[in-house]
C-alpha cells in the first residue's frame, strides 16, 4: 500500500524528532536533556502527561472500519563495564570508543479491522505488555583478553488503548482513540527512571477501510462546525498519504500540515525536521576527528550521519542545496494563465476579504508558488477604483487564493 508507506515514512520522521541532535555527541549540553516530544509516563509522575487522545471524522457507510497503528520509542540503557565489572562513562578498547547512552527501540502494535458499528455500540479496548530485556556482549582487546562488557536493557512498559465511535447524521462518524500509559513505578524515582517507563515520541496512524477521512484542517464549510467540535489531547490528527487520498490518517505529537512529505533530496534523518540537510551536513563535516570519534561511539544511527555525510559527493550536495518541484495541482491548472477571468470561492473566511470577495469575478494577474510547494493566484478587481494599485503589487488591491478558491470563467461567464 503506497499511501501506507509514504504514512509511515514521516511517521518515522516523527518519530525520531530530537532524538539526538548535532552535535551529536552525549556530553553537547542539548542532548542532556532527550526525549521532549509525544511522551506518556506513569501516572504519578509529577508534571507530565500518562495519556493522549484523539477525535476523527470519518464518511462512511455500514462496513466502514479501521486499523489502528500505535508506535513509540522504549530507553534502552547501554550501560559500560571495566574490567573490574564497574560501571563506567566510557571505555577505550584498542582506539574504539566505547560509551554508556540511553538507545532506543520502537514498540509497535496493531489492531486491525475495527468496524465503526462495533466501536459505537462498545468501546474496543485493549492492554499491551511490553517486557523487560537484557542482553550482555564482552569487550575484547586484539588478544581475546576480556577486558569489559556493554549490558543493554529495558524495563518493562504496560499501556491501555481505547477506542469508541459515534454515529452523526448522513454517513459521517465521530472517531475517539486514547492511548495511556499503565506501569507502575515507585514512589521514589529520578527522571532517569521515568524515562526508562514512558512512552515516547508516541503517535498513531489509522487506515479507513470502507470510509474516508475527513481534514480537520481544512474541512468541507458544512463539516467546518463539527470538525472544530473534535477535541485534541497531545495527539494532532492529518491527512497522511499522497494528496487526493483520505484513507490514512498521522495522529502525531507534532503538528503537521495534511499531506506531509519527506523531500525526496534528504539522503537519510538527521534527527531534526526543522534544520536543513545541507547545513547539519556541512556542520558534521567540520566536526574535529575527536568530535567525530565520540559521535560515531554515540549511536549506531549517529554513525551512520557521520558515514553518509563524509561520503557525498558534490551533486548531493547541489541537490540537497535546493529544487523546484511542480506541485501536483499546478497540472489541474494548465488552462489557467494571466488575463484570465476567475470567479472567486473563498473557502478559509479568515479574515474581511474572504467574505468581501466571494462571488466576485477576479482576473489573474499572477500564478506563483511559495516554499512549500503551494500554488497561489493572484488577481485583481476590475470593478476596483484601486485597479492600477493592484496592477503594480499594491496589497489590498491584489488579493490571493489557491487553486481550489477559483473557477475560471469562459470568455462568456460560465463556468
Amino acid at each position: 500500500m503506497k499511501g501506507l508507506e509514504r504514512a509511515m515514512g514521516v511517521a518515522d520522521a516523527v518519530l525520531f524528532e530530537g532524538y539526538i541532535l548535532y552535535p551529536y555527541r552525549p556530553t553537547a549540553i542539548k542532548n542532556q536533556q532527550r526525549w521532549t516530544f509525544g511522551g506518556l509516563f506513569p501516572e504519578n509522575v509529577a508534571g507530565e502527561p500518562s495519556r493522549a487522545e484523539t477525535e476523527i471524522l470519518l464518511e462512511g457507510g455500514e462496513s466502514a472500519a479501521v486499523d489502528i497503528f500505535v508506535r513509540f520509542l522504549h530507553t534502552q540503557r547501554r550501560q559500560v563495564f571495566g574490567s573490574e565489572g564497574e560501571p563506567t562513562p566510557s571505555l577505550d578498547i584498542d582506539g574504539k570508543l566505547h560509551l554508556t547512552w540511553d538507545e532506543a527501540v520502537l514498540r509497535e502494535t496493531t489492531l486491525g479491522n475495527l468496524p465503526l458499528r462495533e466501536l459505537i455500540r462498545a468501546p474496543c479496548k485493549e492492554s499491551f505488555r511490553f517486557p523487560a530485556q537484557q542482553t550482555t556482549q564482552e569487550l575484547h582487546v586484539e588478544s581475546g583478553k576480556t577486558i569489559g562488557a556493554v549490558t543493554r536493557s529495558c524495563e518493562t512498559l504496560n499501556c491501555a488503548l481505547e477506542a469508541r465511535a459515534e454515529a452523526l447524521p448522513e454517513g459521517l462518524y465521530r472517531l475517539c482513540v486514547s492511548l495511556r500509559n499503565t506501569t507502575p513505578l515507585a514512589e521514589a524515582y529520578s527522571r532517569a527512571d521515568a524515562l526508562r517507563a514512558a512512552l515516547l515520541s508516541t503517535h498513531l496512524v489509522l487506515v479507513a477501510r470502507g470510509a474516508e477521512f475527513v481534514s480537520l484542517l481544512e474541512p468541507p464549510e458544512e463539516l467546518a462546525d463539527v470538525a472544530a467540535a473534535c477535541k485534541q489531547s497531545g495527539l494532532w490528527p492529518v491527512l497522511a498519504g499522497a494528496p487526493g487520498e483520505r484513507d490514512i490518517i498521522l495522529a502525531s505529537p507534532i503538528i503537521l500540515y495534511d499531506h506531509p512529505k519527506i523531500a525526496p533530496e534528504s539522503r537519510g534523518q538527521f534527527f531534526d525536521s526543522t534544520e536543513i540537510d545541507e547545513m547539519l551536513a556541512l556542520r558534521v563535516l567540520t566536526l574535529t576527528a575527536e568530535e567525530k570519534r565520540e559521535m560515531a561511539a554515540t549511536d549506531s544511527r549517529t554513525r551512520e550521519i557521520l558515514q553518509r555525510c563524509e561520503a557525498l559527493t558534490r551533486e548531493a550536495f547541489d541537490d540537497m542545496h535546493g529544487a523546484f518541484r511542480p506541485p501536483e495541482a499546478a497540472r489541474d491548472a494548465i488552462r489557467l494563465e494571466i488575463g484570465a477571468r476567475v470567479l472567486l470561492n473563498p473557502t478559509k473566511r479568515s479574515d474581511i476579504f474572504d467574505i468581501a470577495l466571494k462571488g466576485r469575478i477576479g482576473v489573474v494577474q499572477a500564478i506563483e508558488t511559495d516554499f512549500e510547494d503551494r500554488v497561489h493566484v493572484a488577481v485583481t478587481l476590475p470593478e476596483d477604483p484601486g485597479n492600477e494599485l493592484g496592477l503594480r503589487g499594491f496589497p489590498g488591491h491584489r488579493f490571493f487564493f489557491s487553486l481550489e478558491e477559483v473557477t475560471l470563467l469562459e470568455p462568456g461567464g460560465a463556468p
